[in-house]
């Protein structure tokens, strides 16, 4: 069939014939996956280290040359091995002599959080000729990660409705800014997300397959249930969701068909959790600085740091949502998700969701039930209220979801019909175009119906909009403009006095004329009481919006009389 171009309608069918070739499709899927990973590239290499990615850096360093893993000890170890296996090929100088490596662990239940990150600021001092090979250095992993993750999103798709699928899937996926985001920060975010999404994947061809190799499908997922586990603790929150998910879709054995589904279900939680306690210990035989057993069989060091994160989680935090602060926002998740997901993604997820309860079926069930459980479990539970970035577990099922749109069930009603394809194919294309326009500042995006990333200080700050990144930027922006004296507010970590030079660091709030660089998160404030310091300051409109992350003014005398 020749394939012709004469209207947004034969454009479609033009894509259509174009993608019916082995050959394109192949070159597509590497195309997006490329996209994906320059994107994630682009972003790690020009911005500065977030609040929390120089601890982790770090820690996964020391750990790497000492085998002691006393830092960081309320995360588990395996993703910060992993991210820095590349960082620990250079010699980098670790200051033992600080007085911080033996604070560590001399707080209460082992854990010392002021001590990790001074002893970080310590690291980077000592090997400030290279602290940003070490940033870039630290992101090579969870860029290959993201990459990765983007692979299997549109495998997964493609198995469950067809090609068409995993392209959609894959295309939003390659353009999702959070993930890109993410994907380029040494943190734990992005490892974790592909680890409990390789888990399900794995568990999807278990209880779906027929091949006689499918027992090696549940033996994958357990052992990468097991890296969970030793990569975050909110790994174990994702259990109850396996065990629903099998006891819904496990075949039955037997004349008992509802008891043989709960004893079958109850088997595979025993596998995850013996797994889990494996690696759990092995980890402790490798740490030098290992510190015994409890009676659960558990090392004490994992036990602490477990009762650590869960009572700093219980206890809560202040968060900041549409310029209200409140310790109890069951509502800040699901509102995050509405501002921080590009609006295309959004419509065609509650599209796909439309098509799905019109016609029901188990593999989108199976999808469905754990971005349900996690999104309304995480809003009514988590109550520290730092970020979307605690929903990235669910992106990866909503993007497989939205492929079902055009699945091969599907095709037959979006066959023919030219405002159908129209909408899907303006749809991906807004997801494009919206997300290219903030890069390589992906952190600080919000969609365009609550106003994009400049009105983001309106409606959340921290890490979704200004978590640290933007100070590289800032550098430049003094730089090129040959400006000293300025008065900077620098909100994370590593501080500012390791990057700037000839400039006035500090908290500046009496109303005073003068230059300005304010990061968002403090001109904002993370807390009620931090809001009342730059009230003064918010009045006026700043010149310069850096990355979005960081505001410059400069004020006048006449201004502030």
């Amino acid at each position: 069939m020749a394939c012709e171009i004469k209207s947004l309608h034969k454009f479609l069918e033009w894509i259509d014939c174009l993608i019916e070739k082995k050959s394109i499709q192949r070159a597509i899927v590497v195309l997006l996956i490329a996209a994906f990973l320059i994107q994630a590239a682009f972003s790690a290499v020009a911005n500065y280290s977030t609040a929390d990615e120089s601890v982790y850096s770090v820690a996964g360093y020391t750990y790497w040359r000492t085998r002691d893993f006393r830092m960081n000890v309320e995360h588990p170890v395996f993703l910060k091995l992993a991210n820095t296996l590349p960082l620990a090929l250079l010699d980098l100088n670790i200051p033992f002599e600080s007085e911080h490596w033996n604070e560590m662990l001399s707080g209460d239940q082992g854990v010392k959080v002021g001590a990790e990150y001074l002893f970080a600021f310590d690291f980077f001092s000592a090997n400030k000729e290279n602290y940003r090979l070490i940033i870039i250095i630290s992101r090579i992993v969870p860029v290959l990660m993201g990459g990765i993750l983007a692979f299997f999103v549109f495998l997964w798709a493609r198995e469950l409705f067809g090609f068409r699928a995993g392209l959609l899937s894959l295309l939003l996926f390659a353009f999702e800014p959070n993930l890109i985001a993410h994907s380029s920060l040494c943190t734990l975010e992005i490892g974790f997300v592909l680890l409990m999404f390789l888990v399900f994947y794995f568990s999807y061809r278990y209880l779906f397959e027929n091949s006689a190799g499918k027992k090696r499908n549940l033996y994958a997922a357990v052992a990468l249930f097991g890296l969970s586990t030793i990569s975050r603790f909110m790994a174990f929150a994702f259990l109850p969701v396996s065990f629903i998910l099998f006891l819904l879709f496990l075949k039955p054995k037997g004349k008992h068909k509802y008891l043989s589904k709960l004893l079958q279900s109850i088997e595979v939680m025993a596998m995850f959790l013996l797994t889990a306690l494996v690696f759990i210990n092995l980890v402790n035989i490798i740490d030098s600085s290992s510190m015994g057993m409890t009676p659960f069989l558990l090392p004490e060091k994992y036990w602490y740091g477990y009762n650590f994160i869960t009572d700093w989680a219980s206890e809560g935090r202040e968060g900041y949502l549409l310029g209200e602060y409140a310790s109890e926002m069951p509502h800040y998740l699901p509102l995050a998700f509405l501002f921080k997901v590009p609006v295309g993604i959004l419509l065609l997820f509650f599209a796909s969701v439309a098509f799905c309860l019109i016609k029901p079926e188990k593999k989108l069930l199976f999808l469905l039930v754990p971005f349900v459980i996690v999104f309304v479990g995480f809003s009514l539970f988590i109550r520290f209220y730092l970020g979307i970035r605690y929903l990235l577990p669910i992106f990866p099922f909503m993007l497989v979801f939205i492929g079902s749109i055009v699945s091969r069930e599907n095709t037959k009603f979006i066959h023919g019909k030219a405002f159908v394809k129209g909408c899907i194919f303006f749809l991906a294309t807004l997801v494009v175009f919206s997300t290219l326009s903030v890069a390589p500042n992906y952190l600080a995006f919000f969609n365009l119906a609550v106003g994009g990333a400049k009105n983001g200080p309106n409606l959340l700050i921290d890490s979704n909009l200004d978590w640290g990144q933007g100070l590289l930027q800032l550098n430049d922006f003094l730089e090129k403009n040959e400006l000293s004296g300025v008065k900077v507010d620098y909100f994370g970590w590593p501080p500012a006095v390791l990057v700037l030079k000839e400039q006035e660091i500090g908290e500046f709030c009496s109303p005073k004329a003068g230059r300005y660089a304010i990061s968002v998160s403090n001109l904002v404030g993370l807390s009620s009481e931090k809001h009342k310091c730059y009230s003064w300051l918010r009045k006026f409109t700043p010149k310069k919006r850096i990355g979005y992350s960081i505001y410059y003014y400069e004020i006048g005398v006449n201004e502030v009389k």
